[in-house]
């Protein structure tokens, strides 16, 4: 069993009994090398320099004329041609159909069918790889000018061959082209058999069948019609009804005319006999003129209606050669046109009539009580009285049948406005479809004519020719290959040798190759864990043989404080320091293991001691829970009492600056990486520290 004792009790220093840095004359024995520096990378690539270096420059020396003569022996000249050709773009059908791209289509002129097809019609023995690798495709900034070079041995071979890549380009990418066309061209036909004609053919339909809903040929047609008709009968009332109370006032003054009359034959003294026209005539007269003007207003109604009449005959002679309106219908209408031009006809302005009969009827107030003209002008007024309420009677009969024909307008009129805005919607759709459809159309036609120019294709504008410098040579490359060519093969077996005498050997062990002594070499089976306290025969020959080594080395010191160092982990060196210290205590030695770092196993406690049961008086282990090289050392010299070998470790190699200080204050220190562990970036930097500064390192356990 393993007793743990915690304890702060303090005792003598250790550390400060460490007068001198000594070590003995069998510790220099064992470690001839120690004295040695540490080779690192850097190191070892300025000794290879140093060896092969002059050998390189011998090799450079003999290879520089021998790739000369060779260059110069096996160079080749070639010379470059170039064609120039322009790249003919149309935007037709944008952005429906852009057409291939330029690079696209040039590299049809690089493609392996075209260089075939000029090997086999010039008989060329080059391969097709070879001689796409000789052309190069150029094009310029906006895509308009474009460059095709070949570069060959022959220049005037060159050209033909150049000339004939070039026309296999064209004809090739101009086939790629009506492939394209052809594809957009099938589009463009299935788009209007399946989208346009379909969309078109479905609003005729519904245009239709809201003309039978509203029992009209074309609803749109009828409705400008029929609001014409309205606003000729409309016209026709107004005139008809200015007729009417014209007619309507003529009457009021005649039969106040007849009254006045009538008055004054009751009232009638002796005759007078004016001068000039006699009663009779003057009456006569004053009947004929308005008789007259009777028949002139009636002109003027006849005059309106033949306008209105007039007006609607042109408005729907257009619409006969569409087939809007049946020609039965026109021809009714021009037969009623001509009939009122023939009615109206007028024997002078109404206004002089007027004139005259008011005249007349001054000249009848002249005339005074004369019984005759009185009687005449009495039969006269009454007479005129009788027709003008015909007219009147007319008139009023007419007004109502007109009333009756804008009655019978108006609902219908309003019926179809309601539905103008649905037709006018589907007429607007219908120009829309028929709109894309005449498109497509037109578009598909255009596209066909472009599969027989040059659109989207190439156009030579400069046959191939040689360029301003068409003749070149391969000496550069070729000196340059060959000399590296030379380089390579004398300085190989040099920088071999250089390589081997650098670097280190692989059956050397890691104190070989740090030049240091080699205190131990433990293999994983000395690794296996053993548990604090148990029995000593487990220990294998090769931790006894350590040990030994390491009582040897330590034998002659004043001071036996020794810090090893773990180069491959932590968890390692522990293991190895904590067997090393029960196989020198069964040697007989004093020996205390101190193990720095880790966490407690109980709070506050930072020391703890465990004691062997087997060699309770010269085997202990004190663990310190502290990394920083000042607390430890402190607590050395507080809590550690023994006489004899003292090795401290638990340090990790990132803790430089603690690893380096206990190691100064120790004034001895062991390398670790047992079992061939892996040294890491850190360890190398720590062992660096150390050599540098002539750390006292006794040896390395491997």
């Amino acid at each position: 069993m393993t007793r743990i004792i915690t304890t702060s009790k303090p005792s003598a220093s250790i550390v400060d009994s460490v007068s001198q840095r000594e070590l003995s004359n069998a510790a220099f024995r064992l470690a001839p090398s120690t004295s040695g520096s540490f080779k690192t990378p850097e190191v070892r690539m300025m000794n290879l320099a140093k060896i092969t270096l002059p050998w390189l420059v011998l090799a450079a020396m003999i290879s520089a004329p021998v790739a000369y003569f060779w260059a110069k022996r096996n160079t080749i000249s070639t010379h470059t041609v170039q064609s120039r050709l322009i790249y003919n773009k149309t935007y037709l059908g944008s952005p429906l159909y852009e057409g291939p791209g330029i690079y696209t289509l040039l590299s049809e002129f690089q493609s392996k069918e075209a260089i075939e097809e000029v090997i086999a019609k010039r008989g060329l023995t080059a391969s097709p790889s070879y001689i796409s690798r000789q052309i190069e495709s150029d094009v310029s900034r906006g895509d308009g000018s474009i460059s095709v070079s070949l570069t060959w041995g022959d220049p005037e071979e060159a050209a033909a061959i150049a000339n004939d890549l070039v026309e296999v380009g064209i004809r090739r990418a101009r086939l790629i082209r009506d492939a394209g066309l052809e594809q957009h061209i099938v589009g463009l036909s299935r788009a209007i058999e399946n989208i346009h004609l379909p969309e078109v053919n479905r609003l005729k339909e519904e245009y239709a069948e809201l003309n039978r809903k509203l029992e009209v040929p074309d609803v749109r047609v009828a409705y400008d019609e029929w609001k014409d008709k309205l606003q000729v009968l409309e016209k026709e009332l107004r005139s008809e009804q200015a007729v009417l109370q014209a007619a309507e006032e003529q009457v009021s003054r005649l039969e106040s005319g007849v009254a006045l009359v009538n008055t004054s034959l009751d009232s009638s003294a002796a005759g007078y006999k004016p001068k000039g026209l006699s009663p009779a005539a003057v009456v006569n007269r004053i009947a004929a003129l308005e008789k007259d003007i009777n028949e002139q207003r009636e002109f003027v109604v006849l005059e309106s209606k033949l306008e209105s009449k007039e007006s609607e005959l042109a408005r729907i002679a257009p619409l006969v050669g569409r087939g809007l309106v049946s020609q039965s219908r026109y021809n009714a209408l021009a037969s009623e046109v001509d009939q009122l031009r023939l009615q109206v006809r007028g024997d002078g302005s109404m206004v002089d009539l007027e004139q005259e009969l008011e005249r007349l009827n001054r000249q009848m107030d002249s005339f005074g009580d004369d019984p005759m003209a009185s009687v005449e002008t009495s039969r006269e007024a009454t007479r005129l009285k009788t027709e003008l309420d015909t007219d009147v009677a007319t008139s009023r009969i007419l007004i109502e049948h007109l009333e009756s024909s804008i009655g019978y307008l108006e609902p219908r009129l309003a019926n179809l406005e309601s539905s103008m805005e649905a037709a006018r919607e589907i007429q607007r759709k219908l120009a829309a479809s028929q709109t894309g459809l005449d498109q497509s159309i037109s578009l598909s036609e255009a596209m066909e004519t472009l599969k027989h120019g040059d659109a989207h294709s190439f156009r030579v504008v400069q046959p191939a020719s040689p360029t301003l410098e068409s003749e070149s040579s391969n000496f550069k490359k070729l000196f340059a290959s060959t000399f590296l060519i030379c380089m390579i093969g004398l300085s190989a077996p040099v920088m071999g040798l250089g390589f081997r005498q650098v670097m280190p050997k692989p059956a050397e062990t890691l104190a070989d190759r740090m030049e240091i002594a080699e205190i131990g070499n433990l293999g994983r089976g000395d690794m296996k864990a053993q548990r604090p306290g148990k029995s000593l025969a487990k220990v294998t020959d090769a931790m006894r043989l350590t040990a030994v080594h390491l009582q040897y080395l330590t034998g002659a010191m004043t001071t036996r404080l020794v810090h090893v160092v773990g180069l491959s982990g932590r968890a390692a060196t522990v293991g190895v320091v904590r067997k090393l210290g029960l196989s020198v205590a069964e040697l007989g030695e004093d020996v205390t293991v101190v193990i720095v770092g880790g966490q407690p196993k109980a709070e506050g406690e930072i020391v703890e001691i465990e004691v062997n049961e087997e060699y309770p008086d010269n085997y202990q282990v004190v663990l310190i829970h502290e990394s920083r090289a000042e607390e430890i050392l402190s607590h050395l010299q507080n809590e550690v009492h023994c006489e004899g070998l003292i090795l401290v470790t638990g340090l990790s190699c990132k803790e430089r600056p603690e690893i380096e200080l206990l190691s100064l204050k120790s004034n001895s220190v062991v390398l670790s990486a047992p079992a061939g562990g892996r040294i890491t970036r850190a360890a190398d930097a720590v062992v660096g520290g150390l050599r540098r500064f002539n750390f006292p390192i006794l040896g390395v356990i491997s």
